[in-house]
């Protein structure tokens, strides 16, 4: 569906190339937008629970929108809504969004508008997974208020998944590796003073023995 209507879309703005150039830019940006899709030609459906606290007021009646935060990319804004009474107190809701393919979930961005009659929101956790490899969960872990009258008063958070993403896990081994190269350089330098101390010395001992067979 996506090709079919970027193919479409191309052949619009060739027709509209020396014409109509706003109308073309127009094109151009949903193009860019969808650029992540047309790259690789791989979408991803991902399923999303989402599990509110069980404390008093808990739930909210804000709409909820989540970001995804891959080691690839980042998702579009989605608004989490399945028609079903989202967000109460105690509730588990799931949700079905589709993306690019953004490859391993590092971080989520979830946020509400702070509308409606309760908006406080308090969120335990959110298990994310694509829906074709159900081995792959991602957890994040909140376990506070989104709430402008509870906690540090902000309805926004990020949040890092607990399985680090592979961005992450190379960043580490590099910094481990670098400490390692620094350490045998270290090492080396030290042994290298070490047997340079060691051959002075010798040297000397050696000079020191032929002035003494010279006198003799």
């Amino acid at each position: 569906m996506v090709y079919s209507f970027v193919l479409r879309t191309i052949e619009e703005m060739k027709r509209l190339a020396f014409g109509d150039t706003g109308r073309m830019w127009r094109l151009v940006s949903v193009l860019w937008f969808l650029g992540g899709f047309v790259v690789n030609g791989k979408e991803v459906a991902w399923v999303i629970k989402v599990y509110t606290s069980s404390v008093g007021n808990a739930g909210t009646d804000a709409n909820v929108r989540i970001v995804l935060y891959g080691n690839e990319g980042t998702s579009q804004s989605f608004l989490l809504d399945n028609r079903e009474n989202n967000f109460e107190q105690g509730k588990l809701d799931t949700f079905e969004v589709v993306t690019a393919d953004i490859g391993e979930l590092c971080q989520v961005e979830i946020s509400h508008n702070n509308a409606g009659s309760k908006p406080g929101w308090k969120l335990d956790k959110i298990v994310i997974w694509p829906k074709h490899y159900s081995n792959d969960r991602y957890s994040f872990l909140c376990y506070c208020w989104l709430a402008r009258d509870e906690g540090d008063g902000r309805i926004d958070r990020t949040i890092s998944a607990t399985k680090k993403c592979k961005e992450e896990l190379n960043t580490k081994r590099r910094g481990i590796m670098e400490q390692r190269a620094r350490l045998t350089s270290n090492g080396k330098e030290f042994q290298s003073s070490e047997r340079s101390a060691f051959e002075k010395q010798q040297a000397g001992v050696d000079v020191n023995r032929l002035l003494g067979e010279h006198r003799e």
